[in-house]
């Protein structure tokens, strides 16, 4: 099998794993995008209201 110019065997369980594993880091990552995305704005929002 040959996939983005790599060719070899994988097990279907490890390729499961693989892409779980790898789901979860792009999620985690877009989680974490998020989070700072809505700490920005909080802090935004904070200095409007002190300003007045």
């Amino acid at each position: 099998m040959m996939f983005l110019g790599l060719e070899g065997t994988l097990s279907l369980g490890m390729a499961l794993f693989i892409a779980s594993v790898a789901g979860g880091i792009v999620v985690a990552v877009a989680g974490a995008a998020r989070i700072v995305q809505l700490r920005s704005n909080a802090r935004k929002v904070r200095m409007l209201h002190k300003r007045g």
